[in-house]
């Protein structure tokens, strides 16, 4: 069917009259498709909460399960009760001769104040004696399993 009206009169259907038309038809629905769109957002937002959550607790259970493999059995666990004397060049020695560098003679400058996942982003970068070195660091004074775990990987253990 062809719209024989003139072309002023269809711009005012489209421009004025269909909006207030729609604005009468919904303005008692659209409280309703508020509420209903909200809903829907809400929903996946805590679908979504859900997921993520369930992602890290995941995550979480791995990581913990691949760290207790790489520890040593509790039977086979040796604790180390030698005593440490100072060096005079500001190493210290223990009885079994192996010497542990102090923190400043590490390639890491300032590596006490370095966090541990930045220490084990920097190994791959180090020669092997400069890895040993602060193998020995860390088995003598700080034993952070993360950079151990790391060193030995590197090392090939």
């Amino acid at each position: 069917m062809a719209d024989d009206r003139p072309p002023l009169e269809r711009l005012l259907d489209l421009a004025v009259y269909a909006p207030i038309g729609l604005y009468t038809a919904f303005k008692d629905e659209l409280p309703a498709y508020s509420r209903q769109g909200r809903q829907v957002v809400e929903n996946r937002l805590m679908l979504a909460k859900f997921v993520g959550q369930m992602a890290v607790q995941q995550a979480r259970r791995e990581v913990d399960k691949r760290l207790a493999a790489r520890q040593p059995a509790a039977s086979t666990v040796v604790v180390d009760t030698v005593a440490h004397e100072v060096v005079d060049h500001g190493a210290t020695s223990t009885a079994s001769g192996d010497e542990v560098p102090s923190a400043d003679s590490l390639a890491i400058p300032g590596y006490e104040s370095v966090p541990a996942v930045n220490v084990v982003q920097r190994l791959a970068t180090l020669l092997p004696d400069e890895i040993e070195q602060i193998r020995r660091f860390e088995v003598a004074n700080r034993g952070r399993r993360t950079i151990l775990a790391k060193i030995a990987s590197l090392q090939g253990a």
